[in-house]
């Protein structure tokens, strides 16, 4: 459900984490778990000076070397990598979107698959276009209690304001999702210098939307009922004030004299 086609796997697997596959020699990370064990056991420490750090939303950390932050052009002009942390492997990014995510499941995937050939740096291949749209939703069981009657109706994860991309993200596919109306941006990114470079999606993240799904969300008429009566109840606490006159600005005036 929700428009997963391709790159998942069938059946609402968990095949959600964020690979390293095509990671380059010189961007190994040096926050890696791997890397600090093996500084412990006499391997050569790691200069950090030479890297950006990122902490990321889910308090995880993120190490890419400053030399790779910056791209050239033919022209030989310098310009900031937006698909730096990316490191020219497919990941799951999630994005802010505007309006319906169906109106983005019609064509973006192809925007994204036409888009101008690009080179791996490191292996001097071009770099994957491919791309899968997902916006998680389902169907769900629902009751009117106007009119007495059972249905049924499509419901969003995150009332459908957010979605994952899975992409080899690069400068050309993060220029066309910053220039699309119907996205507002990014969700996870950090700031170098003047520009906000997005990251992979926490695998948590992603994990937490396949959990969404997995969970019943259908509306029986005990529940409906429920939630109702308890409006009602809410609606008429007697907590504040109903009436002017039961407030007298006077009784805030000391010594008043007229």
């Amino acid at each position: 459900q929700g428009g997963r086609k391709k790159g998942r796997g069938g059946g609402g697997g968990a095949t959600a984490s964020n690979t390293d596959e095509g990671v380059q020699d010189d961007d190994e990370d040096p926050t890696s778990s791997t890397n600090q064990e093996g500084a412990t056991e006499g391997r050569k420490q790691v200069d950090m000076s030479k890297y950006v750090v990122v902490h990321k939303n889910d308090g995880g950390r993120l190490g890419v070397l400053k030399k790779i932050m910056y791209i050239e052009n033919e022209k030989g002009d310098k310009k900031v990598n937006m698909g730096v942390f990316g490191k020219s492997a497919m990941h799951w990014y999630e994005l802010w979107i505007s309006g319906r995510p169906t109106s983005l499941e019609k064509n973006f995937e192809e925007q994204v698959e036409n888009l101008p050939k690009s080179m791996n740096r490191k292996t001097n291949r071009p770099i994957l276009r491919e791309c899968t749209l997902w916006a998680p939703s389902k169907r769900v069981k629902t009751y009117n209690p106007d009119t007495d009657r059972k249905g049924s109706k499509t419901i969003r994860w995150q009332d459908g304001e957010r979605v994952f991309v899975r992409l080899v993200l690069d400068n050309h596919a993060y220029d066309l999702i910053q220039q699309d109306k119907r996205i507002h941006g990014f969700v996870h990114t950090h700031q170098f210098e003047d520009s906000r470079i997005p990251y992979p999606a926490p695998p948590e993240r992603v994990e937490d939307a396949e959990t969404w799904l997995a969970t019943d969300h259908d509306q029986t008429k005990e529940q409906v009922l429920r939630e109702v009566e308890g409006r009602l109840v809410d609606s008429n606490r007697e907590d504040h004030v109903d009436s002017i006159s039961e407030w007298n600005p006077f009784n805030d005036v000391e010594d008043l004299k007229i």
